[in-house]
């Protein structure tokens, strides 16, 4: 559980939920880390977390942190199908490859 401080922290760290619309219109919830001040550039190294099947985006929070703070871009999301995600689960077929390249464009 993230206490206030922690998610002010978070916050603070360029931290933000998001919405992702998928090429056939599902929504996948998201989860996006903005490299902390000083590491910001044009193109900075990406890190895609896909939350396993027994969790939702909130899985990756503390290592994506981490991982921002080294100057990562962080986007970690819900598959579709599962959790707050739209959609029905694909398990790897089509339409979450799919998913996975949008998420790479919106990065």
């Amino acid at each position: 559980c993230l206490s206030n401080s922690s998610v002010e922290d978070l916050t603070q760290a360029g931290f933000r939920l998001a919405d992702i619309t998928a090429h056939d219109g599902v929504t996948l919830k998201s989860i996006y880390f903005d490299p902390r001040p000083g590491y910001k550039s044009d193109k900075n190294p990406t890190i895609i977390f896909i939350s396993s099947w027994g969790m939702n985006k909130w899985e990756y929070v503390i290592p994506a942190d981490r991982y921002a703070r080294d100057g990562y871009t962080i986007v970690s999301y819900t598959a579709r199908g599962f959790w707050e995600s739209g959609g029905v689960i694909d398990m790897a077929g089509p339409n979450d490859m799919a998913d996975l390249s949008t998420v790479i464009d919106w990065t």
